[in-house]
This record gives structure tokens, C-alpha cells and sequence, in this order.
């Protein structure tokens, strides 16, 4: 149904409706999975989280790949029901894979070659520590030395 909406003269004007429509209920999802509820109500389990990160892999290097392996098709990774955008530069006008990943840990902008550690040499609380301290189960998979930079953030 939802695709015969989008289709005539409207289509963008629908799409932007069916998008409005898919925010407001993710967000009456959030606010009423974090009221407090009765007594006798079963607690919830929350939400898994899984993110995926490609190590250098920016728009350039997605586009480049696509039209090297698919053509104008679409990749399979554009099938994933989210996907996201983030700025994971230093400090400093050059990052390293050190200081990407702690902005993408910890949200945090550091210095090159500082892993986990903020300008004034505290350490940083990454995802994996916040959501183990949340009694969360955590779990980190890497096809790459697990020294590497990116895994340290």
C-alpha cells in the first residue's frame, strides 16, 4: 500500500508524510518505553544495537565500490533498516584511526594518537563501558588485529 502512495504527481509530498508519520511514532515508541509503568509490569528488555564500521570506508569509497560492483543498482548494505553519517575528525585538521574512533566511542574529539584519552589526559568512557555499566551485554567482533586503533576507541 505504502507504495502505490508514493507513486504520482505527490510522490515526494507522500514520502515526506509516510516519513513524518515513521519519526512521530518512533518517537511516542521512545517517550512511552521510558515512563515509568505500574508495579506488576514486565520490565523491558531494551534494544540490541549493532554498529558496523568499515575502517576508512566513507561515501567516496561506498559510491566508488557501487558503481565498480553493482552498477546503479544499490548495494546490499543499503538494505539495513538504518544507517548514519558521523564526523569522526580530531582536533587537529588530519585525524588517525585513534582519535576517529574515540569520536565515534565516546563522542568525544581528541588528539591524534589518543586513544580513549581526552585532551586533559582523563580517560574517556567508550559505548561498550557505558552499556556494561547499564548491566548490558557487549561483545566486539574485528577482522583486524585487535590492537588496531579503530577497536580502541
Amino acid at each position: 500500500m505504502a507504495s502505490k502512495l508514493v507513486q504520482g504527481k505527490h510522490g515526494l509530498r507522500n514520502r515526506l508524510l509516510i516519513a513524518a508519520g515513521a519519526l512521530a511514532a518512533l518517537a511516542a515508541g521512545i517517550l512511552a518505553a521510558e515512563r515509568p509503568g505500574s508495579a506488576d509490569a514486565a520490565p523491558s528488555t531494551g534494544y540490541s544495537v549493532v554498529i558496523i564500521s568499515g575502517d576508512g570506508m566513507g561515501p567516496a569509497q561506498r559510491t566508488a565500490t557501487q558503481l565498480a560492483e553493482y552498477g546503479y543498482k544499490t548495494q546490499p548494505m543499503d538494505a539495513l533498516p538504518n544507517g548514519g553519517l558521523l564526523k569522526t575528525n580530531s582536533i587537529l585538521p588530519v585525524t588517525d584511526s585513534a582519535a576517529g574512533a574515540t569520536a565515534m566511542g565516546t563522542g568525544h574529539k581528541v588528539k591524534n594518537n589518543q586513544a580513549g584519552i581526552a585532551p586533559n589526559g582523563k580517560k574517556l568512557e567508550n559505548l561498550v563501558e557505558l552499556a556494561r555499566s547499564l548491566g548490558k551485554s557487549t561483545g566486539l567482533v574485528e577482522d583486524h588485529d585487535v590492537t588496531n586503533a579503530t577497536m580502541m576507541g
